[in-house]
């Protein structure tokens, strides 16, 4: 990936899962005080803190890149932490909805989106890599 396409990526990424995690963080809030609904809040809050923590880390990496040695040096390191982010995205999201609801979740739609941002940002291995995650997640998702 083009140099200058990662640092954006990445930039990107992370203005997007800090917006994930106050919405996941409303939404789950919501529906706990809003509509009493009881919910098993440790793993849910497990999950949305590490989306968090990997957040932090990445907008670390992301400082130490831009301050020791530049896009140049770190950009086939950087395709690979662009795909575990996503991929471990995907997996959070699939924990999320195990404990909400499953596949009858609307939000499992996020599914969609994040197959839309990765089919944007990682290389065609890992589009495809990425939807069978999402497929045997869903169906998992199904199952249980």
């Amino acid at each position: 990936m083009p140099i200058e396409r990662l640092r954006i990526n990445v930039s990107w990424l992370l203005a997007l899962r800090w917006a994930a995690v106050a919405g996941q963080l409303l939404t789950i809030l919501t529906v706990w005080i809003g509509f009493e609904a009881e919910l098993p809040l440790m793993p849910l809050f497990a999950v949305v803190g590490t989306t968090a923590v990997t957040n932090i880390l990445l907008g670390l990496w992301q400082t130490s890149v831009e301050s020791y040695g530049g896009w140049q040096r770190w950009g086939r390191i950087g395709d690979g932490i662009v795909d575990a982010v996503i991929t471990l995205d995907i997996l959070l999201l699939t924990i999320l909805l195990y404990f909400t609801g499953g596949a009858s979740n609307p939000f499992s739609v996020f599914f969609l989106v994040n197959l839309a941002l990765a089919s944007v940002v990682v290389q065609t291995g890992w589009i495809w890599l990425l939807g069978t995650v999402s497929i045997i997640a869903f169906a998992m998702l199904t199952i249980w």
